[in-house]
């Protein structure tokens, strides 16, 4: 399922068609996902109005991203793995999103990105890494494809 639901997202995602067939492949083949976008909705819908600016820090593949725009929002989107950015950039022609590809510290600097097998699970952190290879949960964390990324300068 996994392979269809990437496959559908690649085609598709950034498409004026990728909400409504999401929607409709996410009603037939996982209703439990379907029911958490509908909550997010309807959660976020009580605190936006069309037009609303919206910081999505550490956008992953887009799921936020894509809530608050259904919802009329504009959005700023900033992921550090290129891949996902990649990504949520495809809809920026589109869409009122605007994508930046960094990630966010306390400092300016560089750091080590480790990408997992699933590519949008990503962490700089050798301790997560570790430990969630020891667990068993996440799939080759073992920072095979790993890149450098920049921080931009402090806001202090």
């Amino acid at each position: 399922m996994r392979r269809y639901r990437t496959t559908v997202n690649f085609f598709l995602y950034g498409t004026r068609i990728f909400r409504p067939a999401r929607r409709v492949f996410l009603s037939l083949f996982d209703r439990p996902k379907l029911a958490i976008l509908n909550r997010m909705r309807d959660f976020y819908g009580r605190f936006m109005r069309k037009d609303s600016l919206v910081l999505d820090v550490g956008a992953n593949v887009g799921d936020y991203t894509n809530v608050f725009l259904s919802l009329g929002a504009r959005v700023i989107a900033v992921e550090p793995n290129p891949r996902c950015a990649k990504l949520i950039k495809r809809m920026e022609a589109k869409e009122s999103v605007y994508v930046e590809n960094v990630a966010l510290g306390n400092c300016e600097g560089s750091a080590e990105l480790n990408v997992c097998q699933w590519y949008e699970i990503i962490t700089i952190s050798d301790d997560w890494k570790r430990e969630s290879e020891r667990s068993g949960l996440l799939p080759n964390c073992d920072g095979s494809s790993q890149f450098e990324f920049r921080s931009p300068r402090s806001m202090h």
